[in-house]
C-alpha cells in the first residue's frame, strides 16, 4: 500500500514539474501560437465555463430546494346536509413563502364517484380564504376532498391537496379532518379526470353496444340461412300426387214387396 501511495505521489510531482516547465518555456505571444495551442486554450475555456455553470445551477437548486412543494392546510371543514343540495364549508390557508392560485375543488367517495367545481381565489403568503359552496348530496360515509392549486414558483406547477371527510352522526354532518393531509404533484385537474372517466365509460358502453348489435346481426343471419336451407330442401323434394277422392258406389234403393 505504501508503495502505491509513493508511486502516486511521484506521478503527481512529475506532472506538476512538467506543467511548470511548459509554462516557463511557453511563448506568451498570441501572434506566434499554432492552431493546436489555440485549440487547447479554447478547450480549457469551455471546460471552465461548464464548471462555472454547474456550480451556479447547484447553488440555485439548493436555494429552490425548500420551495419544491407548497404548504397549504384545510381547516374548519364540514359538509352540511340540505334539501336537494349539501353545503360545503372550509378554510384554505397558504403556509408557503410564495402565493398560490386555487383552481378546483373536488369530492371523491369510496365508489370513485367524482364531483368537482371551479374556484378562483388567489392566496398571498400567509393568507387564507373561507369558502362556502353548494354541492350535490353525499350518499356515503366517507371519502376524499381534493384541492387543486397552481404554484408558479416551483418546478412542478400543479399540485393537489388531499384531505379525508367522515360522517359524524352526533353532529349530523361530514367532518373534514385537518390531520393527515398531503400535497402531491399531479398532471391533470379533477375536471380533466372526470372527463377522461366519462370518455372511458362511453367507449366501454359503445363497445358493449356494438358487441350486442353484432351478436344480434349474426343471430339474424343464422336464422335467415336456416330459412333459406329449409326452402331449398322443400323445392328439391318430389311433390306427392294429389289423391283423387273416390265417389261412393251408386246403390239404388230396391223396394221389396211385403210378402217377399
Amino acid at each position: 500500500m505504501a508503495q502505491v501511495l509513493t508511486q502516486m505521489a511521484e506521478a503527481i510531482i512529475d506532472t506538476l514539474l512538467a506543467a511548470w516547465a511548459w509554462l516557463i518555456g511557453f511563448n506568451w505571444n498570441p501572434a506566434t501560437w499554432s492552431n493546436t495551442t489555440w485549440a487547447v486554450l479554447l478547450g480549457l475555456l469551455l471546460v471552465s465555463a461548464l464548471l462555472w455553470l454547474r456550480a451556479v445551477w447547484r447553488r440555485q437548486a439548493r436555494q429552490l430546494a425548500p420551495y419544491t412543494r407548497p404548504e397549504l392546510l384545510v381547516t374548519q371543514g364540514e359538509i352540511l346536509p340540505g334539501e336537494g343540495r349539501d353545503l360545503l364549508k372550509l378554510t384554505i390557508s397558504n403556509l408557503s413563502p410564495y402565493p398560490v392560485q386555487v383552481l378546483e375543488l373536488a369530492l371523491q367517495d369510496a365508489t370513485n364517484q367524482l364531483g368537482w367545481l371551479e374556484l378562483t381565489p388567489l392566496l398571498a403568503v400567509g393568507a387564507s380564504v373561507r369558502l362556502e359552496e353548494a354541492i350535490a348530496p353525499l350518499r356515503v360515509q366517507q371519502g376524499e376532498l381534493w384541492v387543486y392549486i397552481y404554484t408558479p414558483a416551483t418546478p412542478n406547477k400543479l399540485f393537489r391537496l388531499s384531505a379525508t371527510y367522515t360522517w359524524e352522526p352526533w353532529r349530523e354532518c361530514h367532518k373534514i379532518s385537518p390531520l393527515g393531509q398531503r400535497i402531491e404533484p399531479v398532471k391533470e385537474l379533477a375536471s380533466a379526470l372526470a372527463k377522461r372517466r366519462r370518455e372511458e365509460q362511453w367507449h366501454k358502453s359503445e363497445r358493449e353496444r356494438q358487441r350486442a348489435e353484432a351478436q344480434r346481426r349474426r343471430q339474424a343471419e343464422r336464422l335467415e340461412r336456416a330459412r333459406l336451407r329449409q326452402e331449398a330442401r322443400q323445392r328439391q323434394e318430389p311433390a306427392e300426387p294429389e289423391s283423387v277422392p273416390q265417389s261412393a258406389p251408386n246403390r239404388a234403393k230396391i223396394d221389396f214387396p211385403d210378402d217377399f
